[in-house]
């Protein structure tokens, strides 16, 4: 019988939870034909492609450390692929008609480049371990802080989308995206108080995730409700 870890479990349901409305975001990008629904479908499925990799981790198998770091190193790269679509979400947003896209990418690429380096290397001697039923790993202290500093994207995306929001005039529409950049911005500082606060015994984060998944659900339950475009309302 799989048991998933208690720190854990919280990660797991927001996944979920994030690909369901990564999968929604598409169908709204391709009834609307919107660049931004669609980057807001494909980094939220990474995301929570990330969390569910990161779950199955510590449910599979914990005793197979092969397979425990392994899915973990899945996890993380999912994850740094999601924030290179933040920051093309940042470009578009705030940046398209002034710089090539190339100038976010290329420094974006080095760093996570690092981290990811810094990670796999520390990844070998790692200790990863349950305890109680809690999920135990630790991580490169530098690779954790570089993508604390790249993660700071997420709220970033955030604020930005509800700046774009504002500059809606169909009331519905302006609504969701508000909830959506609302959840990037709050999803952004958790990531924040996770990478800075909790990078080698992540035990701590329960009341904040259980926090969060009451946000996303809320967000998502008004991001599911049927969009009529303003032709659709004549």
């Amino acid at each position: 019988m799989f048991t998933i870890p208690s720190n854990i479990l919280p990660i797991l349901f927001i996944g979920i939870l994030a690909i369901l409305f990564g999968v929604k975001s598409l169908m709204y990008y391709k009834k609307l034909r919107s660049p931004l629904f669609g980057y807001f479908g494909w980094s939220t499925i990474l995301f929570g492609l990330s969390s569910v990799f990161l779950a199955l981790a510590y449910t599979l198998d914990p005793s197979s450390t092969a397979l425990l770091k392994s899915l973990v190193t899945v996890s993380n790269i999912l994850y740094i692929i999601a924030l290179f679509v933040m920051y093309r979400i940042i470009w578009y947003l705030g940046f398209k008609k002034s710089i090539s896209y190339l100038w976010m990418f290329i420094p974006v690429f080095i760093l996570s480049s690092i981290s990811l380096i810094l990670d796999l290397v520390n990844r070998i001697g790692a200790n990863y371990y349950l305890s109680e039923n809690i999920a135990y790993y630790s991580a490169s202290t530098i690779s954790t802080y570089i993508l604390a500093v790249l993660s700071l994207s997420i709220a970033v995306v955030g604020v930005l989308t509800i700046k774009e929001a504002l500059e809606v005039n169909e009331k519905i529409q302006r609504t969701r995206i508000i909830v959506i950049g609302m959840m990037f911005l709050l999803s952004g500082l958790v990531v924040e108080y996770n990478f800075l606060f909790n990078n080698e015994e992540n035990i701590a984060l329960n009341t904040l995730f259980a926090s969060m998944i009451v946000v996303i659900t809320v967000g998502l339950l008004i991001f599911l409700v049927k969009y009529r475009t303003p032709d659709e309302h004549k």
